[in-house]
């Protein structure tokens, strides 16, 4: 099968892009930086060129593509499109995939994508507590958000790849860790105390989601 995927040397794309190659796919990424290309043409990805801003490049790789997977992450958008923006994007693939009979679906992942040095958000949060000296935990710390080991998400996208049905919505996670267990482990790794503080300690800025819709499409048979 010819797959044509971005954000191949990522975090969860490399993975993926491995799993690909081991299943006999021949394997085209599209890359914007020399650093990004060389290291998919080690792997034996054919590259080409681009970013997520050129979209005639990608309409004319995922018109030649068996297989379209999605795991780039474009942040050069501000917070205050990003909700509006997911709901579209989301919206979009599922419906319009649908009306040009190429076979949709959408792989959610949780907060927390990790392998054996954390997730992206563990990192932050071992890194503040080594600044400040102590791992915190709002509140009781009882906030849970699930979780996924790299390999399974990538797991995911190949068996996405191979079964699911048409305008199809999945998420991807195999755990939950609440906001204490995280921070008291985070603390036990680096001998550090681990402690509660309130929200009225601590001002906030309120966030939207800025976690992305993660999607594969493939062509109709």
């Amino acid at each position: 099968m010819r797959v044509f995927i971005t954000g191949a040397t990522g975090f969860i794309g490399s993975r993926v892009t491995d799993l690909l190659l081991e299943g006999g796919h021949d394997v085209f990424a599209l890359v914007r930086s020399q650093r990004s290309a060389d290291a998919a043409k080690r792997k034996g990805v054919e590259v080409v060129g681009g970013s997520l801003e050129d979209l005639s490049v990608i309409s004319d790789q995922a018109a030649v593509a068996d297989a379209t997977i999605h795991t780039a992450f474009n942040v050069d958008h501000t917070l205050s499109n990003w909700e509006e923006a997911h709901a579209l994007d989301t919206e979009q693939l599922v419906t319009k995939g649908a009306e040009h009979g190429i076979r949709t679906c959408v792989l959610r992942l949780p907060l927390h994508v990790y392998d054996q040095d954390g997730s992206g958000f563990t990192k932050v949060m071992e890194k503040k507590a080594l600044e400040s000296g102590h791992a915190v935990y709002f509140g009781q710390g009882q906030n849970e958000a699930s979780n996924v080991h790299v390999d399974d998400a990538a797991q995911l996208f190949i068996c996405a790849l191979k079964h699911a049905k048409p305008g199809s919505l999945y998420n991807g996670a195999s755990g939950v860790a609440s906001g204490r267990e995280i921070a008291e482990a985070i603390a036990n790794k680096h001998g550090l105390p681990a402690s509660d503080l309130s929200f009225r300690q601590q001002k906030l800025t309120r966030r939207k989601d800025t976690c992305p819709d993660i999607s594969l499409s493939l062509q109709s048979d």
